[in-house]
């Protein structure tokens, strides 16, 4: 397959994943996440896939906006690729509201013909220093974070 039909294939996962987040799809978020994922949270937490399944059954749980941009999708081999972005959005869990604004990576393998995520990390991007302090020290983390 060329890379760019390879680079689409891999697009499509990106949206799929990300739509299935906004509307709250668990089913596709459980079809597309590998039986083994892992997540890091910005605050380094280490989370697995029924920690993460859990977020998004929660009831209280809704991501409200999301906007994905400075996407790059890095082809590894026909069959593995890493996928990252910069995503900035707000949402509520447990009755709190949380904002993100985190770089974000995803390493993606087909199997079986069907791509799957099976690792990501959130990293906290901070506003500019000032006064030796970041604007965003105090703000709540993000929904997947909370939990993480």
């Amino acid at each position: 397959m060329d890379k760019a039909a390879l680079r689409e294939e891999v697009d499509q996962l990106r949206k799929a994943w990300n739509a299935a987040w906004l509307e709250n799809d668990s089913a596709t978020v459980d079809k597309l996440m590998a039986p083994e994922y892992v997540y890091i949270g910005p605050n380094g937490q280490v989370s697995g896939r029924s920690v993460i399944m859990g977020v998004i059954l929660s009831p209280s749980y809704k991501l409200h906006h999301a906007e994905w941009t400075e996407v790059q999708i890095n082809l590894l081999s026909d069959s593995a690729a890493v996928i990252i972005d910069h995503l900035q959005g707000s949402g509520t869990l447990n009755g709190n509201t949380f904002t993100d604004n985190n770089r974000c990576s995803r390493v993606c393998l087909r199997r079986n013909g069907a791509w799957q995520i099976v690792f990501e990390q959130a990293s906290e991007v901070r506003a500019a220093q000032v006064d030796g302090e970041s604007s965003l020290g105090k703000r709540p983390r993000s929904g997947r974070n909370n939990v993480r």
